[in-house]
């Protein structure tokens, strides 16, 4: 092995860092590319999402304000096990910052997901019952994670006052981009294992679709209402035909909501 062969690395490794600092300052990408980008799974682009994560500095930072600023340079973007996968980074960077806040990435991620569904909640077009702070607290000690009562108290006033406010709230789909993306329900289950993930709620709803897995409209003969089983675990809505019916639950892809 020659001695050009020892440089290879080394000059990928700074080119990866360049291409990091390009996708932290936004120069000639969206925040939906940004998201891609994190997400694309070669060797290269894992080494750029590692630099790119060491751009965050969140010492001192709570959680929410940690949330809101990655946020700003980073589009939730893709299905389901995407924009886990990008919560997961965050957990990851906001836990490697300052450990002794919390005593895992688990619990960095557990509390994470339960912040954007409190504020999908409080801010989105659901005409039911908002969730009160008690609602909160009580969610989240069903988790079996364990939070200081204050903190959430803090963490839920904050939302309730300041929406967190996603990046593609500012910016328009790409023309070339298509309304909708499908993707088969078995790569899904890949993505994300239901059992892994924290149930934050259950119980029955009625639910009809208007497209079907392929992204072709549904009949209009099939269109009626039926009931299921629901189980919200992390960001991803399970069905199944009862509270048994758990290994042959369908998972329901909900674009970019939460």
């Amino acid at each position: 092995m020659g001695a050009g062969d020892s440089q290879c690395p080394i000059e990928e490794e700074r080119e990866a860092a360049r291409e990091a600092a390009r996708l932290f300052r936004l120069e000639g990408c969206t925040k939906a590319e940004v998201a891609e980008r994190l997400n694309d799974r070669s060797e290269f682009s894992a080494m750029v999402t590692t630099k790119y994560l060491e751009l965050f500095v969140f010492t001192s930072l709570r959680i929410d304000a940690a949330l809101r600023e990655f946020l700003s340079r980073v589009e939730l973007h893709g299905d389901s096990a995407e924009r886990e996968r990008l919560l997961r980074f965050f957990s990851a960077r906001y836990h490697q910052s300052d450990p002794s806040l919390f005593n895992s990435v688990d619990d960095v991620h557990t509390l994470t997901c339960a912040l954007l569904l409190l504020n999908s909640d409080l801010h989105g077009q659901n005409l039911g019952k908002r969730m009160s702070i008690r609602d909160f607290i009580n969610n989240i000690s069903h988790t079996g994670a364990h939070y200081k009562r204050d903190l959430l108290k803090a963490l839920y006033n904050s939302i309730k006052e300041h929406e967190i406010v996603h990046a593609s709230k500012f910016e328009k789909p790409s023309k070339t981009s298509p309304k909708r993306s499908f993707i088969s329900r078995q790569q899904l289950m890949l993505e994300v294992d239901p059992e892994s993930q924290v149930e934050y709620k259950c119980g029955y709803i009625m639910r009809k679709c208007v497209y079907d897995a392929d992204g072709a409209k549904t009949p209009f003969g099939r269109r009626g209402w039926r009931e299921w089983y629901a189980r919200l675990r992390g960001l991803v809505l399970y069905l199944g035909r009862d509270d048994s019916d758990k290994k042959r639950s369908r998972y329901c892809n909900n674009g970019n909501k939460f």
